[in-house]
């Protein structure tokens, strides 16, 4: 009887770390070495809004084997809802029991229809934790999972590119003494279309805020409304400075803010920003994840997108902080480990039938037969049976992404056309189908209601109204903050054919 060759072979470790949004895919292959995670190779490519499959010339690039590694897939910020909550206790089971129970007061959405985690921040003399809480759309999460399901790739982690971000600056040569110090630093990573703007002290997140400016707009500004790259940086340095207002606020400091702002980013695009971000009063570090980086990349020129999160992510396997894994993938992942179990049960019968075939070969090896038989025709099936299911969830998914005529990037993109040069935007809830919710602030009360009014002239919005609107002093100046709701235009009946 033929004993079959092992194959003794060490496999390399890796993983593939993947951030979907802002119209792109972006990539990041990393592989176990020297007791540390390299970077690989690096590939970013472009999404449509509606796209139902990743491209397959992305896919392709990352896969080293008959499958694709383990991956990790991050979230982008401005998909997440994040505020700071004191809840009376100190106890983390307690902590997650009173989020679980108050989480439909905290959004403007039902339980079901979002998922949370949250990073706990101090616990209070008096006992009561200051915790982060992240909130994100269910279907944004799933948006993202089945996309890299559909592909082929095995979903590991979920988590926010906020936490990335502040595994990389925890990093840096320039910025982690500021941090082991003990002194709290701000973070601006500078993306495509959206930056994100971070409060890290001792290596933890404390705040983050998405603002909705990025070098796009800071290069070459908004041509479509008028708007010039100098407004661009203008309105950078609002939202910097509402920024710092709003971490003030929300985190209650009475004591000592960040020392320093360390500005990630390209540095041909970073440059031209610093003598306008000197006017902050705090040292300004510029950083380049670029620097350094010598592996085979594909990716756009101009502008450069942010690979931040991704080396962040890259540098540790330590799982995150706030994870985002859905019920179902961490359901099949059971399902597959007891399915591991039976394997490896089936591999040690088989062992045992081995060693009694060469005892008693005239008695088994029909049987022997028949089993290598069976393990052919299931071998045969499998490949078969794959491509049956991914088709499946094809039509399924492209069925779900069928439902609606915009996006939330669109209404985004028209709502911030209407903004005046007045009013600041601090929050946006887009709910799929019905509308959404405004908050913002303005200190001319005028420019409020002509944003209502240019809104009502939006055709996408069929009733625009107007819920709160309340003074409060800001400084030295008083502004009113306003809380707006757009309801979706009833689309027309369909003629009969």
């Amino acid at each position: 009887m033929k004993i079959p060759k092992m194959n003794w072979e060490k496999k390399t470790e890796e993983r593939l770390i993947v951030a979907i949004g802002e119209g792109q895919v972006k990539g990041l292959l990393v592989e176990r070495a020297q007791g540390g995670w390299v970077p690989r190779k690096l590939q970013v490519s472009l999404l449509g809004q509606e796209a139902a499959l990743l491209p397959e010339e992305w896919l392709a690039a990352f896969k080293t084997g008959p499958t694709h590694p383990k991956t990790w897939v991050i979230l982008p910020r401005q998909a997440m809802s994040v505020q700071i909550l004191e809840m009376p206790s100190s106890k983390p089971a307690e902590i997650a029991e009173m989020l679980r129970l108050q989480l439909g007061k905290l959004t403007p959405y039902a339980p079901e229809e979002v998922m949370s985690s949250h990073v706990a921040l101090e616990v209070t003399p008096e006992g009561y934790s200051r915790i982060l809480l992240l909130v994100a759309k269910r279907e944004i999460v799933a948006h993202a999972v089945n996309l890299a399901t559909i592909g082929g790739l095995e979903v590991d982690q979920v988590m926010t590119s906020s936490e990335g971000i502040v595994r990389w600056v925890s990093r840096h040569p320039s910025i982690e003494p500021l941090l082991s110090a003990g002194e709290k630093t701000a973070v601006l990573d500078l993306d495509t279309t959206f930056s994100d703007f971070l409060i890290v002290s001792r290596g933890h997140l404390e705040f983050t805020r998405a603002i909705p400016i990025g070098l796009t707009r800071l290069l070459t500004g908004y041509p479509e409304s008028g708007e010039d790259a100098e407004s661009g940086v203008e309105k950078l340095m609002k939202e910097l400075n509402f920024s710092f207002a709003s971490y003030q606020s929300e985190a209650g400091t009475k004591g000592k803010g960040p020392v320093a702002l360390a500005v990630i980013g390209p540095k041909a695009c970073v440059d031209p920003l610093m003598n306008r971000l000197g006017s902050l009063g705090i040292s300004i570090i510029p950083a380049d994840p670029l620097d350094g980086l010598s592996i085979p990349a594909v990716m756009p020129e101009s502008p450069a997108p942010s690979l931040t999160a991704l080396l962040g992510v890259g540098q540790t396997e330590e799982p995150p902080l706030a994870g985002f894994v859905p019920e179902e993938l961490m359901l099949r992942r059971i399902l597959k480990a007891r399915g591991t179990e039976i394997a490896k049960l089936g591999v040690l019968l088989v062992s045992i039938l081995t060693v009694l075939s060469l005892i008693f070969i005239e008695e088994i090896m029909v049987g022997v037969q028949r089993l290598s038989e069976l393990d052919r025709q299931v071998a045969a099936l499998a490949p078969g049976a794959s491509e049956v299911e991914k088709a499946r969830m094809r039509v399924r998914f492209s069925q779900q992404r069928l439902g609606g005529e915009t996006t939330i990037l669109r209404l985004l993109d028209r709502l911030y056309r209407m903004v005046p040069e007045d009013v600041v935007l601090t929050e946006v809830h887009f709910e799929a189908g019905k509308g959404m919710a405004v908050k913002g602030y303005s200190a001319n009360m005028s420019r409020i209601f002509e944003f209502v009014t240019a809104l009502e002239r939006l055709p996408i919005f069929g009733t625009v109204k107007t819920k709160s609107v309340a003074k409060r002093k800001s400084g030295d100046k008083e502004v009113a903050d306003f809380l707006l709701t757009c309801e979706m235009a009833k689309r027309p009946p369909k003629a009969p054919s």
